[in-house]
């Protein structure tokens, strides 16, 4: 599984680079990588992230896509990679279709956000990244303070990683 590659090449290669991200010049090693994906996957457990939990991500090419990834495979969730240019009608029919039940999204594409957000107790699964909007999560609080280990339990080789939907360019997604 995912989680078992990243541990195998943060113990064979600590020091080696693991991304680059030439936009905002961030580097991270695979054993900073690692360090980061663990701190996150103990931080989504807590807030209630499971085995088997759907979880939309919308977030631009930045550090947090892949890393958020990484995460959700460590506990064995399923990532439902959101297309950023959806509207907030294509992303409710996205989040519904995948019985997702938390939503990581860059505050660029809050407003997209705006009619789920109207659906009683459905703030408590947005996790805004890259800004603070009162009652909802922070991206950036969820991991901190998290250890760099991880101790949940590890995925199965079979488990579902994934539901990929489609641009929705000549209808829904």
């Amino acid at each position: 599984n995912l989680g078992a590659l990243v541990d195998q090449l943060a113990d064979d290669v600590p020091d080696r680079q693991a991304w680059y991200f030439f936009e905002s010049g961030e580097r991270r090693t695979f054993g900073e990588l690692r360090e980061e994906v663990n701190r996150l996957a103990n931080g989504l457990a807590a807030i209630g992230v499971s085995p088997g939990t759907h979880v939309g991500v919308m977030l631009p090419n930045v550090p947090a896509l892949p890393l958020t990834w990484l995460a959700l495979a460590r506990i064995g969730a399923v990532m439902v990679p959101v297309n950023v240019r959806y509207t907030a009608h294509e992303l409710e029919y996205v989040m519904d279709d995948s019985h997702a039940s938390f939503l990581v999204v860059d505050t660029e594409f809050l407003p997209a956000v705006t009619t789920l957000r109207q659906r009683p107790g459905f703030d408590a699964g947005v996790i805004l990244h890259g800004g603070d909007v009162t009652g909802l999560r922070s991206f950036d609080a969820i991991r901190a303070g998290q250890e760099a280990i991880y101790r949940g339990p590890a995925p199965e080789t079979d488990d579902l990683l994934n539901i990929q939907y489609t641009s929705g360019t000549t209808g829904l997604p």
